[in-house]
Order: C-alpha cells, then sequence, then structure tokens
C-alpha cells in the first residue's frame, strides 16, 4: 500500500509541475509594461524636440 501511494504522489508531483509551467509575465502585466515603454519613447522624443526648437530661437 505504501508503494501505491508513492507512485500516486509522484504522478501528482508530474500532473503539477505541468500545471505550473505558466508564462513569466501575464497579458495585463505585458500590455502595461509595452504602454510603459511608449510613453516613455514619447516624453522623451518630446524633450528632446523642445530643446532643439528652444535652442534654435535666436532671441
Amino acid at each position: 500500500m505504501a508503494v501505491t501511494r508513492k507512485l500516486k504522489t509522484k504522478k501528482n508531483d508530474e500532473s503539477q509541475k505541468s500545471k505550473k509551467k505558466k508564462k513569466e509575465f501575464s497579458r495585463r502585466e505585458i500590455i502595461l509594461l509595452s504602454a510603459t515603454g511608449i510613453v516613455t519613447f514619447g516624453g522623451l522624443l518630446f524633450c528632446f524636440l523642445m530643446i532643439m526648437l528652444m535652442t534654435s530661437i535666436s532671441y
């Protein structure tokens, strides 16, 4: 009886391991990360353009 329990626990462990194989990030986290990257890139581009425009103005 102890042998069958060991076999059952091994089978359960293997099935749980296969269920635990999930993606590192969820879909929501990926969307938030990509949106944050896009906003950051836009902000940097805006700052660069404003610096270029302000330095080109002659007073």
